[in-house]
């Protein structure tokens, strides 16, 4: 390994210890070095989109503007189809409650006397 023919193996084979320790650890340095480049990468490119999505929301084309917009011209008040009714805006669930509201009303205003005789009668 071109050292010199004097040398003992102890030496010699300590020499060799020392580079394969030094390269380990400088292999080792590497690795970090590459991690740490691609973590600033990310962390650049994350930035760069968090800018980008700024600038986007700034030139209003974010969905809360559009909202904000519609509310102001009134558009998100007016019926979609003519043939529709102010009634059918109400969601689904209300319209439900009170349908079941008015029939337990009605099942109220029943004279409860009445409903005796019946079973009185029978």
């Amino acid at each position: 390994y071109g050292e010199a023919g004097n040398i003992d193996s102890e030496s010699f084979f300590n020499s060799i210890s020392v580079f394969v320790l030094a390269f380990e650890k400088c292999r080792q340095d590497n690795i970090r070095r590459q991690a740490l480049a691609e973590q600033a990468e990310k962390a650049k490119k994350l930035q760069d989109d968090m800018k980008k999505q700024k600038t986007d929301t700034k030139k209003g084309s974010g969905h809360l503007d559009s909202a904000i917009e519609s509310i102001k011209t009134g558009k998100a008040f007016e019926l979609r189809n003519p043939n529709q009714s102010k009634r059918d805006l109400v969601a689904p669930s209300a319209r439900q409650k009170a349908q079941l509201m008015i029939a337990q009303k009605k099942r109220m205003s029943v004279d409860p006397h009445s409903m005796t005789k019946k079973a009185k009668g029978q």
